[in-house]
């Protein structure tokens, strides 16, 4: 006898999942989202007692769960993540295999504290070498960034924790490794403390 928790959001894949666990005798008890369940591996219990908010960066989608009082309080899954990001920088005729690294390498989540010097690679199909300005790079992510911490300041709203709610923001995702992603969602939802986390 075992015990198996797989945590989907894409209803397709459940119902497929499913039918293969039925296949093998296994039977699912309750699917959760991962946002309501994302907390018990980045936050400690202080957080979760005193209030926080996970930010989960996804490719497809961003997860937030508002915590208070030791409780979930609000889970939400915003349908924004980081492959938003990599498709904006994708319009500059970035090619797609050069995003990932490109985004992680020189990255910046604030263009106000850019540099501004010129990323260049070589792209193997093209002779002529591939250029982009770092602060360039910087503005299109923050663009995005900004959106997705416009959705995630209605979240906190809607959870309702009264207006002395102050909770500390925990970013986690692989979108979290970008640099000063804790100071633009400082800035943006202006709340003071924000950590990047990993599990």
């Amino acid at each position: 006898s075992a015990t198996y928790n797989f945590i989907l959001t894409d209803r397709n894949m459940r119902e497929r999942l499913n039918q293969c666990l039925k296949k093998q005798d296994i039977n699912v008890k309750e699917f959760v989202p991962n946002a309501f369940i994302s907390h018990l591996s980045v936050a400690t219990d202080e957080d979760i007692e005193e209030g926080a908010v996970i930010v989960d960066l996804g490719g497809g989608v961003t997860d937030v769960a508002v915590l208070l009082r030791g409780k979930v309080r609000h889970i939400a899954s915003i349908p924004v993540g980081s492959d938003a990001i990599n498709s904006d920088i994708r319009s500059y005729g970035i090619p797609a295999n050069y995003i990932e690294n490109l985004k992680r390498r020189y990255g910046s989540a604030m263009t106000e504290l850019t540099a501004d010097e010129k990323i260049v690679f070589q792209s193997a199909r093209r002779s002529v070498p591939k250029s982009i300005l770092r602060r360039n790079l910087a503005t299109i992510i923050e663009s995005r960034l900004r959106e997705i911490a416009e959705w995630i300041r209605k979240e906190i709203k809607e959870a309702d924790c009264g207006t002395r709610f102050t909770p500390i923001v925990l970013v986690t995702g692989g979108g979290a490794e970008m640099q000063n992603i804790e100071a633009l969602f400082a800035r943006e939802l202006k709340l003071e403390e924000v950590r990047s986390v990993y599990p």
